[in-house]
């Protein structure tokens, strides 16, 4: 998986909603969108950039000492173990290169060890991931209260549906794609944003599924946040070729 972010199409329906403010809301919401887009950015770029450990010896050291700033991870491979594979995961030194060995072999990344996967485990630093995924959620929260929402209104959403606080994430990106369905926009791109929204309703669907699995696990929330900002981001990707068409 390779770091890839998206920003036109969220752009387009940016600009559709914010001229459905009232021009003293105007400056608001597109500086809560701005700080929110970059949340996504710099989460993005940090998070694949976060240290990764295979070295046993470290490991047992990091244990010993009762360190609590990392998570252990184990990758289930289901195709037959080659040289090639092994060589890959021995350099694995960060989450992109995690992102990238499952994307080359079909492994599973999973947080309990078993007998399939105990021999592919690795170290994750989490001492950032946990502050950035606090960032994602006030960012997110900011942007919603620009919108007009109100912190008890979000708690309820939350609540009525039994998430956790990261779906906060999800609920302003929904918000953001309103401005897709605008009647304003031509047939052809109103096909283009259809085909967008489509692709990130899915994509938000996993992801809320996936956090709630993870059960507040820091690593975990992160990989399945990843994952959804790929899927957003190659979904904009088609949206741009597809706009161009037009």
């Amino acid at each position: 998986m390779k770091k890839i972010f998206f920003t036109t199409a969220l752009f387009i329906l940016g600009v559709t909603l914010f001229n459905s403010c009232k021009k003293g809301e105007l400056e608001n919401v597109f500086d809560a969108e701005e700080q929110f887009l970059f949340a996504l950015k710099l989460f993005e770029d940090n998070f694949f950039a976060t240290p990764v450990n295979s070295n046993t010896d470290n490991r047992e050291v990091l244990r010993t000492q009762g360190s609590s700033n990392f998570e252990t991870i184990y990758l289930d491979v289901f195709s037959e173990i080659t040289p090639t594979i092994l060589s890959m995961f021995e350099n694995i030194r960060t989450m992109q290169d995690v992102l990238n060995f499952r994307d080359h072999t079909g492994a599973g990344i999973e947080y309990t060890a078993t007998e399939t996967n105990v021999r592919f485990q690795l170290d994750v630093d989490i001492s950032d991931i946990e502050m950035e995924l606090n960032s994602m959620v006030s960012a997110a929260k900011q942007y919603l209260h620009a919108v007009g929402l109100k912190e008890q209104e979000i708690q309820e959403m939350l609540t009525n549906k039994d998430l956790p606080e990261l779906a906060v994430i999800s609920i302003a990106i929904d918000y953001q794609l309103e401005g897709l369905t605008s009647p304003s926009l031509t047939s052809c791109r109103r096909a283009c944003s259809d085909s967008f929204t489509e692709t990130v309703n899915i994509a938000a669907l996993g992801f809320m599924t996936g956090i709630v699995g993870c059960s507040g696990k820091p690593i975990c929330s992160g990989v399945v946040l990843a994952i959804y900002i790929a899927s957003i981001a190659y979904a904009d990707k088609h949206f741009n070729e597809c706009v161009a068409k037009c």
